[in-house]
């Protein structure tokens, strides 16, 4: 299996942060390196994941990059062959990394793959469709129809649960660093 370096960033989630490398740690696949980019938080993140999770490797910003700069920050300190971001209120399936990188397994040409998502209410949601513009997704909420489920095309991957080749991401320029928040997804897609 293809090498992976997991990218979690948070700025003040540190109630999040269990849920989420928990369920990390539940996976099928080990990623290569989990990475967590604490985002200049006041609320002790990194303290929490360094005391509660020591394989993670905690890379602190002074400031605030936002989602765009802070994953260009991490991912410039990633090994893997395939960076994987995701964001800190995000909790995966124990078979989630192995499906996100399948796909770069079976097909040299694959460069980004997302996943499924299921929203708060754990509902399967379409993520995929409509953008505002502002970029920003308005059909959040929309049942799945079970013709849905499977390969789909999509406009973009949402960058909640996003995997990249590294030389793909290198090669494009990363996340644009102008697009603090919201959108730097579809402008990397």
């Amino acid at each position: 299996m293809i090498k992976a370096s997991v990218i979690v960033i948070t700025y003040n989630g540190r109630h999040h942060l269990d849920a989420c490398f928990r369920s990390l740690q539940k996976q099928s696949v080990e990623a290569h390196e989990t990475i967590l980019i604490d985002n200049a938080s006041q609320d002790g993140s990194a303290d929490f994941v360094r005391r509660n999770f020591p394989r993670v490797r905690v890379i602190e910003s002074n400031t605030n990059l936002g989602f765009a700069g802070g994953n260009n920050l991490a991912a410039g300190e990633a090994s893997g062959d395939v960076l994987v971001f995701l964001n800190d209120d995000t909790e995966v399936s124990p078979n989630w990394l192995e499906g996100l990188l399948s796909p770069f397994d079976a097909d040299p040409r694959i460069a980004i793959v997302g996943c499924k998502m299921i929203d708060f209410f754990h509902r399967d949601v379409e993520v995929r469709v409509v953008c505002d513009l502002f970029g920003s997704a308005i059909n959040d909420g929309i049942p799945r129809t079970p013709a849905s489920h499977g390969y789909a095309d999509v406009f973009y991957v949402p960058g909640f649960a996003l995997a990249i080749r590294a030389a793909v991401f290198r090669e494009v320029g990363g996340f644009d660093d102008s697009y603090f928040m919201f959108a730097e997804d579809i402008d990397l897609d």
